[in-house]
């Protein structure tokens, strides 16, 4: 089953923003204007309607020399992408994005805008990128017009999802997943291969990652004292925060529509591939294992 229409996407990025889409309340420091040679003056225009409060669902966008967020809003039932940002070489820009085109193209998230005076695009990416204060989740592309400035960016909002702390993460559940290869836990994979549904750290250190191993349900992995121990999760325990939304498949990333999922490609912090972040874009159902695994 493949998505039959583009506002399916809009549905889903409506509901996975007003729900909560990202992380705490995150306050910048100014930022002086880019400096480039050629700085065309910003012409006069009515100004869109501003994004929102800083802790608003969406992202943060942060480059050397600019700021900038997306904050996902809903107006007379209608979902809203709305932008706003300082820095550039037009000043500041305001645009609203079109959440009737598919949000995920080529494997990043995409959110654009041609409406006049500044036709704005951005382009973020699953990547560990070094942000202001720490490792941030991705790497962000934003064009202004002609001119392209790159920086990091990350969610926003009360509820982030389980995957915004995925390059922390990481060593842990390579940890889990090869235990899961090698280990006693191979034999009860069937045909299929491990998928994360959700992971976390808690406050003793220990990261918990709960995977879909096969077809033989749910496990948690434990990393403990350097070792990985597993236990089955009864089909009547209820899901973690944020379980599935996403779900990370490691390995390459499958073609979107397999499984009636949206890819999103995770990255390295060196650039290379390791996995796919899986959004539902079709609805309720687990994702194919059997078609996911045939490209690992």
């Amino acid at each position: 089953m493949t998505p039959d229409h583009p506002m399916r996407h809009a549905r889903l990025i409506a509901i996975a923003a007003l729900a909560g889409l990202a992380s705490a309340c995150v306050t910048a420091p100014d930022l002086t204007p880019a400096g480039l040679t050629t700085r065309p003056d910003a012409p006069a225009h009515e100004p869109a309607r501003r994004a929102g409060p800083a802790d608003a669902a969406g992202f943060e966008i942060e480059g050397d020399e600019f700021h900038a967020r997306i904050v996902f809003r809903e107006a007379g039932g209608r979902a809203l992408a709305l932008f706003d940002g300082s820095g550039f070489a037009a000043g500041s820009v305001d645009a609203e994005f079109d959440l009737d085109r598919p949000w995920i193209r080529s494997g990043a998230q995409v959110y654009d805008s041609q409406a006049e005076p500044h036709r704005v695009s951005v382009t973020l990416n699953a990547q560990p990128c070094q942000g202001y204060d720490g490792v941030w989740p991705r790497t962000a592309s934003v064009m202004i017009g002609r001119l392209v400035y790159q920086g990091c960016a990350r969610e926003t909002g009360p509820h982030p999802r389980w995957s915004e702390d995925l390059p922390a993460l990481a060593p842990a559940i390579s940890q889990c997943l090869a235990s899961a290869r090698n280990s006693s836990m191979a034999f009860v994979r069937g045909s299929g291969s491990a998928h994360v549904l959700h992971a976390a750290r808690d406050e003793g250190g220990e990261t918990r990652v709960r995977l879909r191993v096969g077809e033989s349900g749910r496990w948690d992995c434990v990393v403990r004292g350097g070792r990985a121990e597993f236990a089955v999760v009864s089909e009547r325990a209820g899901e973690a925060p944020g379980e599935g939304d996403p779900v990370f498949i490691p390995g390459l990333a499958p073609e979107d529509g397999e499984g009636c999922y949206l890819y999103e490609t995770v990255r390295d912090a060196a650039g290379a591939v390791t996995g796919a972040l899986a959004h539902d874009a079709c609805g309720p159902g687990e994702i194919t294992l059997s078609g996911l695994d045939r490209v690992n």
